[in-house]
């Protein structure tokens, strides 16, 4: 992925950066003593540190000036995010992902939004198609043709997983009734399991977009 531009708020004296464009080659920032060149660097390092683990904290980080005023105004500190950065998917990155969930998720060039709250939580919006990649999901499985369409129209992988999932609990409750009743009353859920036990319904991959 390629660093396209960084935005850092609300940490030590830097309130908001705005945006700030990361160039091909080189990026300089000029500025006064105690002006927030450091500032801007730590906050960006402190998104995710290749060696070791540093989170932003209220106490250390957060304008000291605001930090008891806004306290006692009783606003949320903890959902500033102090670092935000966009990214920009290469031919190798979307080569991967392909590899993964299929063709067209993503394509090179898109962004991919990236913030780290106070709380040390990570949020993003990752471009990618998940509607598509649960579509190449499906489509690599056999479907009863009278079911079909039912999976056609799932968009999320949270949905699929339930799908499956109270399929895998049908099938437990007719497993002592006769072979043939037990395939009419699993339906396309159980049919789909068959073809999908080998695979653990953890490892279904979250949001992706």
């Amino acid at each position: 992925m390629k660093l396209k531009t960084v935005q850092i708020r609300m940490f030590r004296n830097i309130l908001d950066s705005t945006e700030v464009k990361i160039e091909e080659k080189v990026t300089c920032l000029v500025g006064k003593n105690e002006s927030g060149k450091s500032a801007f660097l730590n906050a960006l390092w402190r998104l995710r540190p290749a060696r070791t683990k540093r989170d932003f904290t209220i106490h250390d980080h957060y304008p000291a000036w605001l930090e008891k005023r806004h306290r006692n105004e009783g606003v949320n500190q903890k959902e500033f995010k102090p670092v935000e950065v966009c990214l920009e998917w290469e031919p190798a990155d979307v080569k991967l992902v392909e590899e993964k969930f299929g063709p067209g998720v993503v394509a090179a060039g898109t962004k991919l939004r990236l913030w780290k709250s106070y709380e040390n939580q990570y949020q993003w919006q990752s471009g990618c198609s998940e509607a598509l990649a649960v579509k190449n999901f499906v489509a690599g499985h056999p479907l009863p043709a009278e079911e079909a369409a039912a999976y056609d129209a799932l968009a999320e992988f949270e949905t699929l997983k339930t799908k499956l999932t109270d399929g895998r609990g049908q099938k437990r409750e007719c497993s002592r009734e006769p072979e043939g009743l037990q395939r009419r009353s699993g339906g396309s859920q159980g049919f789909v399991t068959e073809h999908l036990q080998r695979r653990d319904l953890g490892d279904c991959p979250g949001p992706l977009t």
